[in-house]
C-alpha cells in the first residue's frame, strides 16, 4: 500500500486547497463525469509472473444520489499498459458498479466522506488474456467546487475472485450534477459569512403597508371590520366569526349551535315565545278543492319562516271558508285545506310534522261581510297560531 499512499495524499491536498469556497452537496441528484485513476495490479504479490505494471486509466462514470446518505454509480475506464518486466503490451479495462454510504451531515470544510462496496470486471488483454470478476470496497471524499460541479477522490481495493489476488486503484473524478445548482456558501456555521449592517432607525418598513390596526390578524387592506374589539375571534374578512350565523359573534355567543333562521337574544340563544302569535294568511285554492295554487306557495313559505324563527313553538293551522254552500261541506273543506298547508310545510319546506296541528273552522268565524264578493274573499283564509 505504501507505493500509492502519496497519490491519495496529493488528491486530498488538492481538494483542501479550495475548502473555504464551497459547501456540502445537495441531497439527491444525477451526475456524469470523467476521471483518471492509477491502477495497481496484484498489490498483495499473489501472482508469480510478468504482470501489468502500474497503469493510468482514464474513464467515465455516472451515478445517482438516491438519498442524502446513499448513492449508486457505474464506473468504466480503459488504457494501454506494459508489464513490469516490459515484455508485453496490451489493453486494460475495468467496469465497476458500486453503492456508497455518505456521511452527509459530517462534512469537514466541505469534504463529504463516503464508503462503499462494489462488484465489477477487470479485463486484461494480451499478456494475461483474462476477464476477472472483482469484489471490493471503496472510500473517499467528495467536494462541491461550483454550483453544478464536484470532485471525487478516493481509493478502491479490488479482489479478483478468479485469480485470488488483490488489485488497488486510486482515483480523482470531476462530475457534473444535473438539476438546480446548490449555493456555494450555504453553511450556517461558516465563520466567513459577512455580517449584515444593522437596520437604520426610524425607517418605515412594510409593516405599515400591511398594518393591522385592530390586531385581529387580518391586515387593514383586507379587513372589512377594521375596528374589531380586542380578543374577538374573526373570520377571513376580519369580522367577528359567527359559526351559526345568528348575528351574534362567537366570542359573545352562549349558544353557538342555534338552528338556522332562529331568532336569538343578545347572548345568541333562541327566544322563548311567551305569547302566541296569530297571523292571517290568504292562500288560493282551486274552486271546491284543497289544491294549493302554485302562486300561493310564497305564502306557505312565510309560515315556514315563522316556524324557523321560533323552532320550539308549536303551530296550529285553522282553515276558514265563506258562507256559500252547506255548512257541513264548508267545515270538511276547511279541514282539508288546513291539512294541505300542513303537508306543504313538511314536504316542500322541511318542517317537522309533529309541531303542526291542522283544524277546520268552516264558515263559523267570518272576519268580513259574506254578502259581498270582497268580504267572502277575506273569509276564505288560513289562520296561523304560533305558540300555545
Amino acid at each position: 500500500m505504501k507505493k500509492y499512499l502519496p497519490a491519495i495524499a496529493a488528491m486530498l491536498a488538492a481538494q483542501g486547497a479550495t475548502a473555504q469556497g464551497s459547501s456540502a452537496l445537495a441531497d439527491t441528484y444525477f451526475y456524469f463525469g470523467g476521471h483518471a485513476s492509477q491502477y495497481f495490479v496484484d498489490t498483495g504479490d499473489a501472482v508469480d509472473g510478468d504482470i501489468p505494471d502500474d497503469t493510468t486509466l482514464p474513464g467515465l462514470q455516472a451515478g445517482y444520489r438516491v438519498t442524502p446518505t446513499l448513492s449508486v454509480q457505474v464506473w468504466w475506464e480503459r488504457n494501454n499498459y506494459t508489464t513490469k518486466q516490459d515484455l508485453y503490451k496490451g489493453d486494460m479495462a475495468t467496469l465497476v458498479f458500486s453503492g456508497r454510504y455518505h456521511w452527509h451531515e459530517n462534512s469537514w470544510y466541505g469534504l463529504e466522506p463516503y464508503a462503499g462496496v462494489n462488484v465489477g470486471q477487470v479485463t486484461i488483454d494480451n499478456a494475461i488474456n483474462e476477464d476477472d470478476t472483482s469484489l471490493g470496497f471503496e472510500f473517499g471524499v467528495q467536494k462541491q467546487m461550483r454550483p453544478h460541479w464536484f470532485i471525487d477522490g478516493g481509493a478502491r481495493p479490488l479482489y479478483s475472485t478468479d485469480n485470488e489476488r488483490w488489485d488497488t486503484e486510486v482515483y480523482l473524478a470531476l462530475n457534473y450534477r444535473f438539476g438546480e445548482g446548490a449555493p456555494l456558501d450555504s453553511s450556517t456555521s461558516d465563520s466567513d459569512q459577512a455580517t449584515l449592517p444593522a437596520e437604520p432607525e426610524n425607517v418605515v418598513t412594510t409593516a405599515v403597508v400591511f398594518g393591522d390596526g385592530d390586531n385581529d390578524g387580518v391586515t387593514d387592506a383586507l379587513d372589512q371590520c377594521p375596528a374589531t374589539a380586542p380578543n374577538t375571534g374573526v373570520d377571513a374578512r376580519g369580522c367577528p366569526s359567527d359559526i351559526d350565523n345568528d348575528g351574534v359573534g362567537d366570542s359573545l355567543d352562549h349558544c353557538p349551535d342555534t338552528p338556522a333562521g332562529a331568532k336569538v337574544n343578545e347572548h345568541g340563544c333562541k327566544l322563548v315565545l311567551h305569547t302566541p302569535i296569530r297571523q292571517t294568511v290568504h292562500i288560493n285554492f282551486a274552486s271546491g278543492t284543497a289544491n294549493i295554487d302554485s302562486a300561493s306557495l310564497g305564502e306557505v313559505e312565510k309560515i315556514a319562516g315563522m316556524m324557523r324563527a321560533y323552532p320550539d313553538a308549536p303551530v296550529t293551522l285553522e282553515g276558514h271558508t265563506d258562507s256559500a254552500g252547506a255548512a257541513e261541506s264548508n267545515l270538511r273543506l276547511s279541514t282539508l285545506r288546513a291539512e294541505a298547508v300542513r303537508d306543504a310545510l313538511v314536504t316542500r319546506f322541511g318542517m317537522d310534522s309533529a309541531r303542526i296541528s291542522a283544524v277546520g273552522k268552516g264558515e263559523t268565524q267570518p272576519i268580513a261581510d259574506n254578502n259581498t264578493v270582497e268580504g267572502r274573499r277575506e273569509n276564505r283564509r288560513v289562520e296561523v297560531i304560533l305558540g300555545n
